[in-house]
């Protein structure tokens, strides 16, 4: 991040994480981007991609939309389009006196952490 958008005023409008991990089997990656707005809706993108002893790949579904809340219990909920569910437990990073840190700084959704997070 350069000096100058470190300092940028961020946009309220809406919030993005991202996700990458390593598939377990074989040589894949996944990487996952969530985009929520202040309207309550979001966006999903997804790739998926690896290689193979005979084949490189690669999966670029369309983005899936859907409506979404956080629940005083600390779930997000994520209503898609499609008519799918799925909740996950928020968990935010602690600083070393027990604060929460900033949520630009990462949170885990599950199991799974979401580093790349920007307002804007």
């Amino acid at each position: 991040m350069h000096g100058a958008e470190r300092h940028r005023r961020p946009r309220r409008d809406r919030a993005r994480a991202a996700r990458s991990r390593r598939e377990r089997r074989g040589h894949g990656y996944f990487t996952e981007h969530l985009q929520f707005n202040a309207d309550g809706t979001f966006v999903r993108n997804a790739v998926a991609s690896g290689t193979g002893p005979v084949v490189d790949w690669a999966s670029v579904p369309p983005a899936d939309r859907g409506t979404y809340e956080v629940g005083a219990d600390g779930l997000l909920r994520l209503a898609f389009a499609d008519g799918k569910l799925r909740a996950e437990t928020i968990g935010v990073f602690l600083a070393d006196d027990g604060t929460p840190k900033s949520p630009t700084e990462g949170i885990v959704l599950d199991s799974d952490g979401y580093f790349d997070i920007s307002e804007n």
